[in-house]
């Protein structure tokens, strides 16, 4: 897997306490990010809704960055 980006931590510290929906967030590129991010083993997915009206919504998972 590789290294988290410059990007990324900038991302990581503007990231919400608790869950929270991608497209919300106030950073460049939002739902990317956070695919990239979970994808690293910072934040966890859960997907909500009935189809086919589903939404995804992540939270930080807390630990050493």
């Amino acid at each position: 897997m590789n290294a988290l980006t410059a990007a990324d931590f900038e991302a990581l510290k503007q990231l919400p306490s608790g869950w929270f929906r991608a497209e919300h967030l106030p950073f460049n590129r939002p739902i990317f990010r956070c695919e990239r991010l979970e994808q690293r083993g910072k934040l966890l997915r859960r997907v909500l809704g009935t189809y086919p009206n589903i939404w995804s919504e992540y939270k930080r998972i807390d630990g050493e960055d």
